[in-house]
């Protein structure tokens, strides 16, 4: 989970969450709590490029994490002249961003599975009113996020002035309210059967047609 500037053109922090590690990599001259503090977005970049390589998971997960958070991230990369590269080789990571109903975008990230929080919801057919991760962690943990409602970006905005520890808080928050809010719906580990029942990868168990290819085939052969 990333923060930005109400344009997305400014990167402020990101924010990293398991049940065993919590960290945010902030732009701050401050110290600040679970944060390590850069001056620069590109210092930032670095560490958590480092970060990821260091911890190793299996799963990348995020709340609107590949059509916002990774698009971002990329363009950042790029303008850094970095190699966006996440995975476990140095391939870069690559996107495919879709505005299709019926086909969810997708990143490749060598050695990696990455996944939406958004998508593993829908993909179980968890229905909400709306999928903003407010409402979910509303619905499911009776929490929400530290700054809500239409005027958050002025609070972000005013977090980074003046109260960075605030700002990373609600980052922190954020990406532990997604990682909560998928743990108490099943969504993944759902998820997680439908791919070993029927062969999938994570990020295809919604391609229903594909499944059962994928199941039966076999079966007739």
């Amino acid at each position: 989970i990333k923060i930005v500037d109400k344009d997305g053109k400014e990167l402020y922090c990101v924010a990293l969450y398991s049940p065993d590690f919590r960290k945010v990599i902030i732009r701050s001259k401050e110290k600040i709590k679970n944060a390590v503090c850069f001056e620069s977005e590109q210092e930032l970049l670095l560490k958590l490029k480092e970060i990821i390589l260091e911890q190793d998971p299996d799963l990348l997960l995020g709340w609107n994490f590949i059509d916002f958070d990774l698009q971002i991230l990329e363009k950042k990369f790029k303008d850094y002249k970095l190699p966006f590269t996440f995975g476990r080789d140095e391939t870069p990571c690559k996107l495919r961003i879709y505005n299709s109903f019926f086909q969810d975008s997708k990143a490749d990230c060598a050695g990696r599975m990455v996944l939406d929080g958004i998508q593993i919801l829908k993909t179980n057919f968890v229905g909400l009113e709306d999928y903003k991760l407010n409402t979910a962690a509303q619905v499911f943990l009776n929490d929400k996020k530290i700054f809500e409602g239409d005027d958050r970006w002025e609070l972000v905005e005013e977090a980074f002035k003046n109260n960075p520890q605030l700002l990373a808080d609600y980052n922190l928050k954020d990406a532990e309210l997604a990682y909560r809010v998928l743990e108490k719906t099943t969504a993944l580990q759902l998820s997680i059967e439908r791919s070993l029942l029927t062969g999938m990868p994570l990020d295809r168990v919604r391609a229903s047609i594909a499944s059962l290819d994928s199941l039966y085939l076999k079966e007739l052969r």
